[in-house]
């Protein structure tokens, strides 16, 4: 497991030091094969300049009610540049419990803080976040830090110093990363058909002469070298799939 980064948020001082104290003696007492990191904020202008600056958080611990700021709200535009990231609640005030559920969190941590309650939500986390690493990869944009199922990626291409992700919606990851770096998150789902190109076979609707040709119309250039593996493995997979 790589390195996880943990936010603690709240404008009250005392609370938040005590809350980050919490989930450091949690995480000593779990068996994490992995460095974790908890940074501390004190009010929701800090923990967004933060992310804006390119910090990635894994789990944020959020007070709802803060003086110049809305933790749902905050929480909202976090998910919108972090959209892996799982969100707990913090909260005294029963009352605003409702509210929380427009944006799905992770979970409710209510005051007063209990230790127990914490080490469960971390287990539960650091669980989610492990199971997430297995189906999913996370792509850097101008815009944020995206989640993305690796299975709904349709194909790759570099372009110059960037690699664009295209998946089935028709969505463009525009990456900064090398083509070696892709193979790295390709696992078996994505192959290289070309120096400047991976594919998802299971997207490909038709290979056309030396291309493989996806639903939008998309023909992706296969290199010579790499053409009868490709179709080899295409043809594996029409006949397994009218095997069903």
């Amino acid at each position: 497991m790589s390195e996880k980064r943990i936010a603690v948020c709240d404008d009250e001082k005392i609370i938040a030091d005590h809350l980050a104290e919490i989930v450091r003696k949690c995480i000593a007492s779990m068996d994490i094969n992995a460095p974790v990191t908890v940074d501390v904020f004190y009010s929701a202008f800090a923990l967004d300049d933060a992310v804006d600056s390119g910090n990635i958080y894994d789990l944020i611990f959020m007070d709802i009610i803060l003086k110049k700021e809305n933790g749902i709200y905050l929480s909202d535009n976090i998910l919108k540049k972090m959209n892996h990231v799982k969100i707990v609640f913090v909260t005294g005030y029963v009352a605003y419990v409702e509210d929380i559920f427009d944006i799905e969190p992770f979970a409710l941590l209510v005051k007063p803080i209990k230790e127990e309650k914490v080490l469960h939500i971390l287990e539960k986390a650091f669980q989610a976040i492990e199971s997430d690493s297995r189906k999913y990869i996370r792509l850097k944009t101008r815009d944020g830090v995206f989640k993305i199922d690796i299975d709904t990626i349709c194909y790759v291409e570099s372009n110059r110093k960037y690699v664009n992700f295209t998946d089935i919606h028709g969505n463009v990851y525009e990456v900064i990363m090398t083509m070696d770096e892709v193979e790295r998150l390709a696992g078996q789902t994505l192959l290289r058909c070309h120096r400047c190109y991976y594919i998802n076979l299971d997207k490909v609707s038709q290979l056309h002469g030396k291309n493989a040709v996806f639903d939008d119309g998309k023909e992706i250039p296969i290199s010579r070298s790499l053409y009868q593996e490709i179709y080899q493995k295409f043809m594996d997979r029409l006949e397994s799939y009218w095997d069903k």
